[in-house]
């Protein structure tokens, strides 16, 4: 199984989602629940790519759609 948490772009993109977890954290109601939402979600699905592409790179597509789940649990 290729690891993917040693990439620099792994931890840039960590990075970057936490940061729109603070920052929506701070949004108005009704901001947190729609921008919010989007920016959240876009933040997450950059992780996910990540993952995929670096599994796809080693040859393991399959265990990529189980570690999303687990990430977003």
């Amino acid at each position: 199984m290729a690891r993917y948490e040693h990439l620099p772009i792994y931890k840039s993109a960590l990075d970057m989602t936490v940061h729109f977890e603070r920052l929506v954290a701070g949004f108005s109601r009704y901001h947190k629940y729609t921008l919010g939402t989007e920016l959240r979600e876009a933040s997450r699905a950059v992780l996910m790519q990540v993952v995929r592409a670096n599994n796809a790179s080693s040859g393991v597509v399959r265990r990529a759609a189980q570690q999303e789940r687990q990430l977003l649990l």
